[in-house]
């Protein structure tokens, strides 16, 4: 997987223009999709000025933006679906809510799972 930095804000207009080109993307609130990594779009091939997502990377991007749910214990850790792996990287744990704190592209991300609404990133 590769990486192009892009300008905050036009990815969506931007990856129009790369054939193989992507963004992922997440559900933060009923009908409002966010960028799992804002600033850059993603292509399967590598295009001009992109770099290669190292693996670990692309493996947590891959798990935030699956749409499919995953299920918290009453403990607050995942036991099932796409989060499911990422519990090293819980820094808060509140009834029916966890929030992740990741590096990804040299920069501290943070996403919130709750057990009523989907991944919010803040």
């Amino acid at each position: 997987m590769y990486a192009l930095k892009v300008e905050q804000g036009k990815e969506r207009i931007l990856v129009r223009h790369i054939s193989s080109g992507f963004v992922p993307s997440f559900q933060a609130k009923p009908g409002v999709r966010l960028l799992v990594v804002p600033g850059y779009v993603f292509s399967l091939v590598k295009v001009a000025r992109s770099e290669l997502v190292p693996e670990n990377e692309w493996e947590i991007i891959e798990k935030i933006s699956n749409s499919k749910p995953s299920v918290i214990s009453k403990d607050g850790i995942f036991i099932s679906g796409p989060l499911t792996g990422l519990d090293q990287y819980i820094v808060r744990r509140e009834q029916n809510k966890v929030k992740i704190s990741v590096k990804l592209f040299n920069r501290q991300r943070e996403y919130a799972y709750t057990k009523t609404d989907k991944r919010m990133a803040s």
